[in-house]
């Protein structure tokens, strides 16, 4: 896999001026590059295990890049540690609280916040805190870990606030940490809505007949998704660590700190996997002893106060297995429909949805320019609303409402490929797993797990696909797995299979739309294409002259995601029907 990486592994070895063939072959002899691949991989995996990474070419050249890496790697712990923490802590707290008063407002405050969160895409919301508090009201820094007129202390750890410590440099951990109260912010925001989103899921889809092997699948899944964040925030805040390196190695094509960063990333995910196991265990352990109460009891406790009461759990449940067209299935079939159809969150979702789909289809409508013009230079660039351009215009004096128009359309069609490419690998591997016995999803779950190391696996896929110019497809590809996991735990019934993925189909498919905006801000998009995160990326160096620039296609790739989500909401039981 590393040998398909961007980059080459013997450009940093030849000296600087014009290439001399027989040199870099001499080179390419001495790193083995020649030798058979078996050998190349257990050789491969020594380097990695005793720390001989290789060196830079790109973003320090000639520099060793395990001192590259050290030099960052404390900030970026530094960064995500508290966030993980508190966004643990508050989504957990969230979840429980959005089941104990199931049938309560506070629920609905808890569901409809959360997905409002999650439906923002992160990197807009950064801006956003930059431009409220850095140009606006000036009381954080814009960016950056310190002070310009600070020097860094020496480093001893890696860790800033202990570096400063030990070099008696205490004057520069009040300034550290006030570069990182708006990424803290930023971090707790994006990570406390998915881990209630994942408790509440957890809590009210029996979570007790979870084992180790779904735990991890679950974990690597959480794990992918925040080390997303944390790149991103990265990217937004210029806070130069680990993962900002990764996105420039990428785009540098510096082989050797790509090389390393992977691996790093697979040793932390390993680690933290089996912290994460050894807590499950744990809390099993002491659960079946009886020293934890589990929610799934406080529920069917509970269920007595509840006034409305579902008539359709009163039927015969063996004729409804032996007969998925029976009377008593239909009825219940019938029962979800009419409860969905009157959801609130479904009809405003879907509203939205309409809207979308009829700019997917016809963008002009709204706007008088085409998708050439849109590419095209003129005069007025970064101009505010007006007549001519309701939404001002951006680089070039492109207009920005007629970029949003095809940025939307582009979003959704990209969408909807990624999404049949997942639908139809995730029947062809789900329905098999459903079918043949528990033992092969069980199998199948560990060989998912590492199929989640975003964004490792998101820009690895990235450089494959590109190659093959079909850089688009990697969001079906990497949907795959979710829709068979969720086809393989779900009861073998026509219905049952239709409306699990009828629920779990919108929330997908705002996520790929996510992602794929997500590339373009991160700058792994082509250009050329007119794409909402490319053009928020483009406007992020002018917020303070020109926001609308950035926020405008910010709102609607916002406005998207929610209607999708509202419909992911509406399709969902509620939760005093489990």
């Amino acid at each position: 896999m590393t040998f398909i990486l961007p980059g080459d592994p013997v450009l940093p070895y030849l000296p600087g001026g014009s290439p001399d063939p027989l040199l870099y072959q001499q080179i390419v002899d001495q790193l083995g590059l020649n030798d058979p691949l078996i050998l190349r991989f257990f050789r491969y995996i020594a380097d990695m295990l005793t720390g001989q990474w290789g060196i830079s070419s790109a973003i320090a050249s000639g520099a060793p890049v395990n001192t590259l890496i050290f030099s960052r790697i404390g900030r970026s712990i530094d960064l995500i540690l508290l966030p993980l923490i508190v966004g643990l802590v508050l989504g957990f707290l969230f979840g429980n609280l959005s089941i104990k008063f199931r049938s309560k407002l506070a629920n609905r405050i808890i569901q409809i916040s959360t997905l409002t969160a999650l439906a923002i895409p992160i990197f807009v919301l950064g801006m956003l805190q930059q431009y409220v508090f850095s140009y606006q009201l000036g009381i954080f820094p814009l960016s950056g870990y310190k002070s310009v007129e600070y020097s860094a202390p020496p480093q001893i750890t890696g860790f800033y606030i202990l570096d400063s410590i030990f070099s008696g440099d205490l004057y520069l951990i009040p300034d550290y940490l006030y570069h990182l109260i708006m990424p803290w912010t930023f971090l707790i925001i994006a990570i406390t809505p998915l881990i209630t989103l994942m408790t509440r899921s957890y809590l009210l889809n029996k979570g007790d007949n979870r084992n180790v092997v779904t735990n991890t699948l679950n974990f690597g899944i959480a794990f992918g998704i925040i080390y997303t964040f944390s790149v991103l925030v990265e990217i937004v805040f210029q806070f130069s660590g680990i993962n900002q390196m990764i996105i420039t190695a990428f785009k540098t094509a510096d082989y050797y700190v790509i090389n390393a960063l992977i691996f790093l990333s697979l040793l932390i995910f390993v680690f933290l996997m089996h912290i994460a196991n050894l807590l499950f265990t744990g809390y099993g352990a002491l659960k079946d002893k009886g020293k934890f109460q589990f929610t799934k009891n406080q529920i069917n406790s509970e269920k007595n106060d509840i006034k409305e009461e579902n008539d359709f759990k009163s039927f015969n449940e063996d004729e409804m297995e032996s007969n998925p067209f029976s009377k008593a299935k239909m009825s219940e079939n019938g029962e979800y429909l009419r409860k969905r159809i009157l959801s609130p969150y479904l009809l405003i979702g879907i509203s939205i949805l309409v809207f979308v789909i009829i700019v997917t289809i016809a963008p002009q409508i709204f706007s008088p320019y085409t998708y050439a013009e849109l590419n095209g230079l003129f005069s007025g660039t970064w101009q505010p609303p007006s007549s001519s351009h309701p939404l001002g215009t951006t680089e070039f004096g492109r207009d920005v409402l007629g970029r949003i128009l095809f940025g939307i359309s582009n979003s959704v069609i990209v969408g909807g490929q990624s999404l049949l490419i997942a639908l139809a690998g995730g029947l062809l591997i789900g329905i098999p797993m459903n079918l043949i016995n528990k033992r092969l999803q069980i199998s199948s779950e560990i060989l998912l797990i590492g199929f989640y190391l975003f964004p490792m696996s998101l820009m690895i896929m990235w450089v494959i696909f590109s190659y093959l110019a079909f850089n688009n497809l990697i969001f079906g590809v990497l949907m795959i797995p979710i829709f068979a996991q969720i086809l393989a735990k779900t009861e073998f019934d026509l219905a049952e299979l239709t409306k699990k993925l009828l629920i779990y189909t919108p929330l997908i498919f705002g996520f790929i739309i996510l992602l794929y905006n997500g590339l373009g801000f991160l700058g792994l998009s082509d250009p050329s294409q007119i794409q909402l995160g490319i053009d928020i990326d483009v406007a992020s160096n002018h917020l303070n002259d020109a926001p609308w620039a950035a926020f405008f296609p910010g709102l609607f790739l916002f406005i998207i995601i929610f209607g999708v989500f509202l419909i992911y909401a509406g399709l969902q039981k509620t939760p005093q029907e489990y």
